[in-house]
């Protein structure tokens, strides 16, 4: 029997790719401060209103799981789709 030899990086990725564990959902959030709302604003909202929030376009805003910061990302755009490009690491 033939045996296949590889470097350390590439049995690292199959040995993690193998892992069920790593294919579990993990929800991620991204929180935008909105400093301007009252519990007057809260109740009229409707379809169609805009909030605005004090964050310029491309400042960074924090990424969450389960209420731990992972990172700092930023908004982006891609195929018309609202994306987060991480900026930096918690």
């Amino acid at each position: 029997m033939k045996r296949t030899y590889m470097d350390a990086e590439a049995a690292n990725e199959q040995r993690e790719a193998r892992d069920p564990v790593d294919e579990l959902p993990i929800p991620l959030r991204v929180r935008i401060a909105l400093p301007r709302m009252t519990l007057a604003n809260v109740q009229r909202l409707m379809p169609g209103l805009i909030l605005l929030s004090d964050c310029p376009a491309a400042q960074e805003v924090p990424l969450l799981a389960a209420g731990a910061e992972l990172s700092w990302c930023e908004f982006a755009v891609v195929d018309g789709t609202l994306a987060a490009r991480i900026t930096r690491l918690a």
